[in-house]
């Protein structure tokens, strides 16, 4: 068997880039990862919700004018989209990544959870998907365990000597330097 550990951590990075840096992609994967939840929507997001308004992109939370300086507001609008933000399960997400919750705002720690979620998603249903599904009947006991370890800690991992460097622009985009870092 032929498995480079280091060429899936390269394709998770590359995933990671390319979920948040672009709007649209990191608007859908805030919405699947479910660390913002609404119930009614007020008017002014209508548009940008899905099917079901069981999720509320990040866009339409910005848009609503809920946010201000990088967090979620409580105010008359916030009563009104009635937004539920899944705090323990971001917080606790980063913090197994190592990450100082405190570093981020609540808008920058959803960003940074649902991207990382997301390009792992990518990484497990692409070419690696094959290892991933069949670990289980591997026979050889050694790759068996490296596939698993890769399953479990792939974020971790590959973030590992990068989350310290993950730093946003004012429109919740990463840095040239974190860019480059990456």
């Amino acid at each position: 068997m032929i498995l480079k550990p280091s060429l899936v951590y390269a394709e998770f990075l590359e995933h990671f880039l390319a979920v948040i840096q672009d709007e649209s992609t990191r608007n859908a994967a805030s919405m699947l990862g479910g660390c913002l939840r609404s119930t009614p929507v007020s008017n002014i997001t209508k548009n940008l919700l899905c099917k079901d308004s069981s999720y509320l992109p990040l866009s339409a939370v910005i848009a609503s004018g809920c946010v201000t300086n990088g967090m979620i507001i409580s105010n008359i609008q916030a009563k009104k989209l009635q937004l539920f933000f899944d705090d323990t399960r971001v917080q606790g997400a980063l913090i197994r990544l190592g990450v100082d919750c405190a570093r981020y705002t609540h808008i920058q720690q959803i960003i940074l959870v649902t991207c990382y979620q997301e390009a792992s998603n990518r990484v497990l249903t692409g070419d690696f998907q094959l290892f991933a599904e069949n670990a289980a009947t591997i026979s050889n006991s050694s790759d068996q365990a490296r596939i698993l370890d890769i399953v479990a800690t792939l974020h971790i991992k590959a973030l590992a000597g990068l989350i310290t460097k993950l730093q946003f622009t004012s429109e919740f985009k990463l840095t040239e330097d974190a860019i480059l870092a990456i």
